[in-house]
């Protein structure tokens, strides 16, 4: 009889025809999780195997064993999961390690709950080489990772779990379409730098409940965050908004919101955690596809500022008319007069999807814009400088695809995936969120099945 451990919390089962039968000699000591025992020490609860095959002179035990069924009196048992952990002394490792890709293979899993049928690893690989705290990354589901006739309508048996299979993580549906394209975004607490992090996707459970959990999953310094599918909600709950106009359109990420006319818009209002977003230091992200430069070659983004010259308050909006054009403008209210910085040239193309991201501090004048495009800094040519005192926002309403106040700067085309932080990320942060948000950026593994 050959003896194995699996990593990832796998459990010390035999691994020849008699795993899974469960007979084992009084004499020798009957495994408790369902194996048989050996001539020379079985595997007892909370014992110890020696000279077992996979280690000559190791000990490997199995943390608290108890066994589902089978006694250490010789009973018969039946192989099945549980929850404890395999340990191993030093001498057992090598052992272990070469038995890896069997008990892949015969070993039963560790299985965070039993009542969910179905799992598969995910995986997100970090472009960069600074570790993602707190990263949100999007898992687009369809009937190639999920059986939909098995899961419940609205997907309330879909459970993310960390990858030691451990504790369960936080996670966001924006999307849950029986048999077509589903949304998830999932919230991994670190992603390693220039390394992949990886979670377990479990699915199939007729008696679980709703686990998402939107704040939380966005709780790592963002202050709304709007995915326009169809809505215009804040999935943090700070600031949801109402749609003048705007229709649902294909997205970047599922759907997203078309402005096609000068008066369509998004009213998210006023609320605390939205305002003064670049007080001390905040990030504004956006997925933006213009069929035109829109409304005066300037259609806004994104703006909360009280006219359409931002003195008040700040405003990003392509610019199809000012050089240099076919570009980015950002614009930041100041006491002394407001700054005014443009992208680069032709850095913008009609009818093409770009991530566009500005990170700023507007605590002093003296401050200039970063400006990102598909996850490449811009360079910044400054059309006004900026002076005195930062100028608040907090009376003025955040629009989205118009400014709210004069409603003449209308955005003409998709945008999708509006993120307020108040939190400056760095470069890596930003690259690595445009590439997250690509096809193909997360990837599956072979579906596991537990009944």
């Amino acid at each position: 009889m050959v003896l194995g451990a699996c990593r990832f919390g796998y459990e010390l089962l035999p691994l020849d025809e008699a795993a899974g039968a469960g007979s084992g000699a009084g004499d020798g000591g009957a495994t408790s999780q369902g194996g048989a025992g050996s001539s020379t020490g079985g595997v007892g609860a909370g014992g110890a195997a020696a000279t077992s095959g996979a280690a000559t002179g190791g000990t490997s035990t199995v943390a608290g064993a108890g066994a589902e069924a089978g006694a250490a009196d010789g009973g018969a048992g039946q192989a099945s999961c549980g929850d404890e952990l395999v340990q191993a002394t030093e001498e057992c490792e090598p052992a272990l390690a070469a038995a890896e890709d069997l008990c892949q293979a015969d070993c039963s899993y560790h299985w965070f709950d039993r009542g969910y049928a179905k799992r598969r690893r995910i995986t997100f690989a970090n472009p960069g080489a600074t570790e993602l705290v707190g990263f949100v990354v999007p898992v687009a589901l369809t009937a190639n990772e999920l059986d939909y006739a098995a899961l419940q309508p609205n997907g309330a048996d879909l459970l993310f779990v960390n990858e030691a299979d451990q504790a369960t993580l936080s996670f966001e549906i924006e999307a849950f379409v029986t048999g077509g394209a589903s949304l998830v975004w999932l919230r991994f607490p670190s992603v390693p730098a220039s390394a992949s992090a990886s979670a377990w996707l479990y699915s199939e459970n007729p008696a679980a409940t709703d686990a998402q959990a939107p704040a939380q999953t966005w709780s790592s310094g963002f202050a709304a965050v709007y995915h326009l599918n169809g809505d215009a909600n804040d999935s943090v709950a700070t600031s949801n908004g109402a749609i003048t106009g705007a229709v649902s359109g294909v997205g970047q990420v599922a759907s997203g919101l078309d402005f096609n006319s000068n008066d369509d818009v998004v009213d998210a209002g006023s609320a605390g955690g939205v305002d003064d977003l670049f007080a001390n230091g905040g990030t504004l992200t956006a997925w933006i596809r213009p069929r035109s430069w829109g409304e005066g070659t300037f259609g806004r983004v994104a703006d909360k500022a009280s006219d359409t010259m931002a003195a008040t308050g700040w405003a990003l909006q392509v610019d199809g008319g000012q050089a240099p054009n076919h570009a980015l403008i950002f614009e930041h209210g100041f006491s002394g007069g407001l700054g005014r910085w443009n992208g680069p040239d032709s850095s913008i193309a009609l009818g093409a999807w770009a991530h566009v991201a500005i990170v700023y501090d507007a605590s002093n004048a003296n401050n200039r814009p970063v400006m990102y495009v598909n996850g490449v800094v811009q360079g910044l040519t400054t059309l006004n400088t900026p002076s005195g005192a930062r100028a608040s926002d907090a009376t003025n309403n955040l629009g989205i695809g118009d400014q709210v106040s004069s409603k003449q700067r209308s955005f003409d085309g998709v945008l999708d995936e509006i993120r307020l932080e108040k939190a400056s990320r760095n470069a890596a942060w930003i690259h690595a969120e445009y590439r997250s948000m690509l096809p193909g950026a997360v990837t599956f593994g072979t579906e596991q099945s537990h009944r």
